[in-house]
């Protein structure tokens, strides 16, 4: 058997599936703790149907907590966006055309480093890992939970952000990261976003995981 759950800005859902049998369900008011909806519904599906938790082979959580966590600008972490691929990209820095709230939001360390690559391969130049390693220990004296790296075309090879990744992790033990080749594509400004926001997020994922 398993449990779907979903928590939408209005309502919170829960549905127990026995295959593609509906064994019971619930529609209640997302509440203010959404901890305490998503309980109340297991309850409540649980009880109606009799079924023991044991008999539960999984159970699966659909939110917009982190959609509304950027839209309300809440929520959402400190960033140190490191960008690899200077000389190219020095007039466009991370979060450049930003709303200004939401750039406020995500604080505004951002570090410029030589690297990355071409789109046929080629290096862009010489990463600098001393310059890489002053970066690292700059951000280890700030309070700041969480990092993304975003290198040019890192899709094709994503060399330079592993190895400041490697870095930060030896420096800051614990540190929260995102690299940008594993959610983006080409396109660095757009992948850079993407894991500027993702990285702002993981504290508050962390904590809706662990109350689930």
């Amino acid at each position: 058997m398993r449990i779907g759950i979903d928590v939408g800005g209005t309502h919170t859902d829960a549905v127990l599936m026995n295959g593609a049998e509906v064994v019971a369900a619930t529609k209640a008011l997302t509440s203010a703790n959404v901890t305490d909806g998503i309980l109340n519904a297991l309850e409540t599906i649980l009880g109606e149907s009799g079924v023991a938790e044991a008999d539960v082979e999984a159970v699966m959580l659909g939110t917009t907590q982190f959609t509304n966590a950027v839209i309300e600008r809440r929520e959402l972490s400190d960033v140190a966006a490191i960008r690899i691929g200077l000389p190219s990209g020095r007039g466009l820095p991370p979060k450049a055309g930003w709303p200004d709230d939401i750039g406020e939001a995500l604080g505004g360390e951002t570090y410029l480093l030589p690297g990355g690559y071409l789109y046929d391969g080629r290096q862009l130049s010489d990463f600098d890992e001393g310059a890489a390693a002053k970066v690292v220990d700059d951000i280890a004296t700030r309070s700041i939970d969480a990092v993304s790296i975003a290198s040019a075309f890192s899709p094709m090879n994503p060399g330079p952000e592993h190895a400041v990744a490697k870095l930060l992790r030896e420096k800051i033990p614990g540190i929260r990261i995102t690299e940008s080749h594993r959610i983006g594509r080409l396109g660095i400004l757009e992948r850079e976003n993407a894991a500027m926001l993702n990285s702002a997020l993981l504290p508050f994922a962390d904590r809706v995981v662990d109350s689930f």
